[in-house]
Formats: structure tokens, sequence, C-alpha cells
């Protein structure tokens, strides 16, 4: 009995220490989720919001020099310049599509509803804002890119708490699984130390390893004298 309650009792230390191993593992997951995730989401409002920025700045200058030019009826070639500074932002917006794409393969779409949302409201409002026609709506998406961005940020914040708080606490199944396999390892070496402390009470036979059984004691006999004090 003893050697299989040992075998059993290491067989479930192992399984212990295998959980922790597989917990720890996913905890380094979540931690570099967490990681790259934050890197993601600061870089794509960045990007966003100074690409509206100099957008902005650009098309505003344009407009002021072509004024300028007209007034004092010179030429001044503002078409080519607002195409230019469309290609260029064209071009320039593929780092944006690549955070937000990458964003996206990083959430679930179940758990993180909040945030993708969050997350299309900027980007579609950075889309609009590239192709609008005019000065008034792009200054009109331009403050609503930076509204969705505050939100998303925050939302990214509390995505971010969340899964620290995992991360520090421990996975719930994991926690679950290590109380029940300690329980289990107590109750085994508790079974251990009471068949230990039982075949104390039943000594083995010296010559064939059995219990011994009680032997009787010799009593008096008629044959034998009694002694008369």
């Amino acid at each position: 009995m003893t050697p299989i309650l040992i075998a059993l009792i290491t067989a479930f230390v192992s399984l212990v220490g295998l959980i922790i191993s597989k917990e720890n593992k996913t905890s380094e997951f979540r931690q570099t989720w967490i990681d790259e995730l934050r890197k993601d989401v600061a870089e794509y409002i960045a990007m966003s919001a100074e690409h509206a920025f100099y957008y902005m700045h650009s098309w505003t200058q344009i407009n002021q020099d072509e004024t300028n030019a007209e007034e004092h009826g010179d030429y001044y070639p503002a078409d080519a310049k607002r195409t230019k500074i469309n290609e260029f932002f064209a071009e320039e917006s593929h780092v944006v599509d690549t955070l937000h794409s990458r964003i996206i393969l990083r959430l679930n779409p179940t758990e993180h509803e909040e945030l993708l949302t969050a997350l299309h409201n900027s980007y579609n409002t950075y889309v609009s804002f590239l192709n609008a026609e005019s000065g008034r709506c792009r200054q009109e998406l331009n403050t609503q890119l930076g509204h969705f961005n505050k939100e998303l940020r925050n939302i990214t914040v509390k995505v971010l708490g969340a899964t620290w708080k995992k991360v520090k606490e421990g996975e719930p199944y994991f926690n679950k699984a290590k109380k029940i396999a300690g329980i289990v390892v107590v109750l085994l070496i508790a079974l251990l130390i009471t068949s230990v402390f039982t075949s104390f009470d039943h000594p083995l036979s010296p010559a064939s390893g059995k219990l011994s059984p009680p032997q009787p004691q010799p009593g008096p006999t008629q044959n034998q004298p009694h002694h008369i004090p």
C-alpha cells in the first residue's frame, strides 16, 4: 500500500509542477500581448493624428499661397501641389493601414468588441479625412478623429488593465487546478502517514515478513507445583 501512495504523491506533485509551468508560459504570452498591443495602438494614434495635422497644414499653406499669388497676379501651381500632397499621404497611409490590420488580428471579436468598434470608428474617420474634398469637411473630420482616437486610447487602457490583472492573479482555471491538486496531495500524504503509523502497530515477523499472530501466554498447569509462601 505504501509504495502505491508514494507513487501517487509523486505523480500529483509532478502534475502540480506541470500546471505551474504551463501557467507561467501563458502569463509570458499575455505579457507579450500586452506590450505589443500597447505599442501598436500608440503608434496608430500617433501616426493618424500626425497625418491629419500635416495634411491640414499642407492644404492650408497651399490655399494661402494660391490666394497671395492671385492678389499679385502671379501664377501658382496649386492643383499640382494638391495632387502631390494627396499622392504623398496616399503612400504614407499604408503605415496606418498596417497598424490597423495588426491591431485587429491581436483582438478577440467577442472579448474585445468595444475596442474593435472604437478602432473602426477611428480608422473610418481617418480614411474619410484623406478623401475629403473641402477644407471645412476635413476640419470636422479632424475633430472627429481626435475624439475617436481618445476613445480608442481609453478603451485600450481598460483592456490592458484587465489583461494585466489576469497575469498578476493567474489564470482562473489554473488556479482551480492547483488548488484541487494541492488538496489531493495533502490527502495522499495524510493517508501515507496513517499507513506508516498503522504498520508500526502491527510489526512484521523477521523470518517470513508477515504479521506475527499474538502468542498465548503459558499459565499454571496441574503438574507444576504450587509455591507455598
